[in-house]
This record gives structure tokens, sequence and C-alpha cells, in this order.
């Protein structure tokens, strides 16, 4: 029975061989390298036989099948729920412009309601009329609605703000 084992430097097999030829040349019975035998451990039996068993294989004996073992699920946990992110808020200003197409009506309406004074009852009448009708349409047309967070323009009757994405409150 041999009583040591020397590695292949090629293949790496294991060379089995008994204390006596210790520090002789050898061939590796797989690569036919030449190998100086220099013992590394003494061999135990079982590996002895594993390594026969990988240099001449013994006949094929049926395979015994282990019962399947059932793996264990993994402990569960509570599931983690992310925090909600309340979207900011915001109020709805209401804002007037001093240069536009609302503010040049008004203008015009003011300038009309003095001019009526001046004017024989029948025209007096129409400019007066025409001059408060530019006056109240030019107010609305140059007031309008703006997010309190970006300053920008809604519609009116929006909820949510199209620029910030804010809730809106009046």
């Amino acid at each position: 029975m041999p009583d040591f084992s020397h590695p292949c430097p090629t293949c790496g097999v294991n060379i089995q061989f008994p204390e006596v030829q210790t520090g002789e040349a050898a061939q590796c019975p797989i690569c036919a390298t030449p190998v100086t035998l220099i013992p590394q451990t003494p061999v135990h039996d079982d590996f002895a036989k594993l390594e026969l068993a990988l240099i001449e294989p013994e006949p094929a004996q049926p395979l015994v099948v282990a019962p399947a073992i059932q793996p264990i699920p993994p402990a569960t946990s509570p599931p983690v729920i992310a925090p909600m992110i309340e979207p900011p808020r915001a109020a709805i200003e209401r804002k007037n412009e001093f240069i536009g197409s609302g503010c040049i009506l008004q203008a015009i309406g003011l300038a009309m309601l003095p001019a009526a004074i001046f004017l024989p009852i029948g025209l007096a009448v129409i400019s007066g009329v025409v001059g408060l009708a530019l006056l109240i349409y030019g107010s609305r047309i140059s007031s309008f609605l703006r997010c309190s967070l970006c300053k920008g323009k809604i519609e009116k009757g929006a909820s949510v703000c199209p620029h910030y994405n804010a809730y809106l409150s009046a």
C-alpha cells in the first residue's frame, strides 16, 4: 500500500509511492512528465481509493437516489411600505396685468366716460355704456390666476399646477 503522494506539476494528479522510493525519479501515469518523488503528506486509505478510482474507474454501480430535501422557505417579513411623499400645496393668486390688451381696453373705456359729458344726449348714452363695458371687459381680460409657488399662469378651475404639479387651493 502506498504511504506517500506527490502532485504532478503538469496535470496535478497525485502520484502515490511507498517510502522506499522517496527521492527517486518517476513518470506521471497520466501525462508522462518526469517527476522527483518527494513526500508531502501521508495518504489515507480513503484518499488512495479515491485517486485510484480517478485513474482506473471501477465498474458502474446502480445509483442510490437520496430522498429530496424540501428547501426551507425564507422567513416572511412584513412588506416594506415606502412612505408616501405628498406633493406640495400652492395657493391660487389673482393678478392683473398693467400692460396688455385688457389695459388698453380699460384706457379706451375710461376715456369714453368723460367724453360722454361733452356729447349730445344720444351719443353720450352710447359713449357711457360702451366706455363702462370696455372698463369691465378690459378688467376681466387683464386679470389672471397664477400658482403661488411657480408664478405660472393657470386655467380657471384647475386643481393641480401644470408646471409644478402642486395641489392648488383657493
